[in-house]
């Protein structure tokens, strides 16, 4: 799985030289997948020749453009090691492609700029959290999605206690009793925490600050909710040192070492879902408390959600899933031109609106068309 920073969002959504080819997949990640995957990929590729073909590009100039894109076709090592989708992006000077924990709609579009709605949910916290597995004897972290989990690697991490504490002089009350058997045979030893000694504590506390001073760098710019798992006394001491501020207070009870990934995944959804399904239920129930009463603070209005996006004052934006609202912005005149389809010199308007957005930190919502408040698919609350 790639990653996604919110500057490589940035690089995409600031080309202007088109033609921009974006196309999504969603893939599988099985054996079948090595075969199904490449040729869906292919015929989303023939489907953008067709598309520059109607916006009157010549043949070489085609080829030319879409040639990194084809390049993968053919590429077995990469469609071994696939995600839950995948984001391809051709202009005439960039290329990109990222595979992902979401689970794109197939979709290949050729405008003016790229499409890039169907990121937004990696970098709301809707398409991804964190897990924090703690015990002494093992340190993991692991991204997940509503489709899958991953455990990443992250080198600055210490990966048990006797490793971040090799310089300290660590007191034998930590060792006073052991635990359960855990991964590969090793057995983990714990301290009770109301009874834990102040030395066996305080060796905690560096141990976890050493931990949280080595995610700092890998998670400073996420937004992601951060689930710890581990033996429930340890969650307290954790927070004490703990930096990252989207941290959850409710945990994964019990000793993580005999939990595997897609467990502690299944565990984790559990407490995420909620939250973000009580965030987007907020959100709605804001829109309507500020609806219809003058206020200002609520709008369904293009005009309005554009000016408000460009200028940072969007809060809350929800935009329906598949929306699309082609055209240009111009946002010192303030003048829109709408377009019934893709072309080379337009853009998703909801694409510009959503990424704006989230550049000022706001929040955007890609939900259901059902769940977006009023009769259009898509809703913004300003902060004034």
């Amino acid at each position: 799985m790639d990653e996604l920073s919110k500057d490589e969002l940035r690089e995409l959504i600031s080309v202007d030289e088109g033609p921009c080819l974006s196309i999504y997949l969603p893939t599988h990640k099985s054996d079948k997948g090595v075969t199904t995957n490449p040729s869906r990929f292919k015929s989303l590729i023939r489907a953008a020749e067709r598309q520059l073909q109607t916006a009157g590009l010549r043949s070489v100039e085609i080829q030319k453009l879409i040639s990194p894109a084809r390049k993968l076709i053919d590429s077995i090592s990469f469609w071994r090691h696939q995600s839950e989708g995948l984001a391809v992006f051709c202009s005439p000077r960039k290329f990109e492609r990222f595979r992902l924990p979401i689970k794109f709609e197939e979709l290949a579009i050729v405008s003016g700029r790229f499409h890039i709605k169907p990121l937004i949910r990696f970098f709301t916290g809707e398409g991804q959290f964190y897990v924090l597995a703690l015990s002494q004897n093992d340190v993991r972290l692991l991204r997940g999605s509503h489709f899958n989990v991953t455990e990443l690697d992250i080198e600055t991490v210490p990966t048990n206690l006797a490793d971040a504490l090799r310089d300290d002089v660590i007191p034998k009350q930590i060792h006073f009793h052991s635990g359960t058997t855990g991964r590969g045979g090793k057995r983990d030893s714990i301290i009770h925490g109301a009874s834990a000694e102040p030395d066996a504590k305080d060796a905690m506390l560096r141990y976890f600050h050493r931990i949280d001073k080595g995610l700092h760098e890998y998670l400073k710019n996420k937004r992601a909710p951060l689930v710890l798992a581990g033996v429930d006394y340890l969650f307290p001491i954790y927070k004490e040192v703990n930096t990252y501020p989207f941290i959850v207070d409710e945990g994964i009870e019990g000793n993580p070492d005999r939990l595997s990934p897609e467990q502690l995944h299944e565990k984790a959804w559990k407490i995420v879902q909620p939250r973000l399904e009580r965030a987007i239920d907020k959100a709605v129930c804001k829109y309507k408390g500020f609806e219809g009463t003058g206020s200002g603070l609520a709008s369904s209005d293009i005009h309005e959600i554009l000016d408000a996006a460009f200028q940072g004052r969007i809060e809350y934006l929800l935009v329906a899933v598949g929306a699309h609202l082609w055209g240009s912005y111009d946002p010192n005149a303030g003048e829109i031109r709408f377009d019934e389809k893709p072309e080379n010199d337009n853009e998703d308007l909801l694409d510009y609106a959503a990424v704006h957005t989230i550049w000022n930190r706001g929040t955007v919502y890609v939900v259901e068309r059902e769940r977006v408040p009023g009769d259009r698919p898509f809703a913004a609350m300003f902060r004034f």
